[in-house]
């Protein structure tokens, strides 16, 4: 893992604690998550322009380890103006199969300007319940 996408994945991660949310996922999301995930797969990009929920989901997902995955955490960022149609379109396709418990969450951040970023989290754990 390069720097920088450890410094993504941190961000986003703390991003969902630390700064307000559209769709709040919290700590304690995290926490069984990762609690009972032996091992996790995650894909990380950012997007912008027409269409840039639909491909910014696509190139996360392409990251996993295992697109049969059960259990995915989802978390976007982008700045206040997210639609909710592209929210939709984000767990729409984050929906692998009729099996995957999916979470998904939207985070603030300005900082992106017209860029969303797409964080995807995966594990395969029967244990973890999201």
């Amino acid at each position: 893992m390069t720097n920088m996408t450890q410094s993504v994945l941190i961000s986003s991660l703390l991003g969902i604690i630390s700064k307000p949310g559209v769709i709040y996922l919290d700590i304690e999301d995290l926490e069984n998550f990762f609690k009972k995930a032996s091992a996790f797969s995650f894909g990380i990009s950012e997007k912008a322009g027409k269409d840039r929920a639909l491909k910014a989901v696509q190139e996360a997902i392409s990251s996993l380890k295992n697109t049969e995955t059960l259990n995915i955490l989802v978390i976007i960022s982008a700045k206040e103006d997210i639609e909710l149609a592209e929210y939709c379109e984000v767990c729409r396709v984050a929906q692998l199969n009729k099996d995957t418990n999916l979470k998904c969450g939207i985070v603030r951040d300005d900082s992106l300007g017209d860029k969303m970023r797409v964080v995807v989290l995966g594990c395969d754990s029967t244990d973890v319940e999201l």
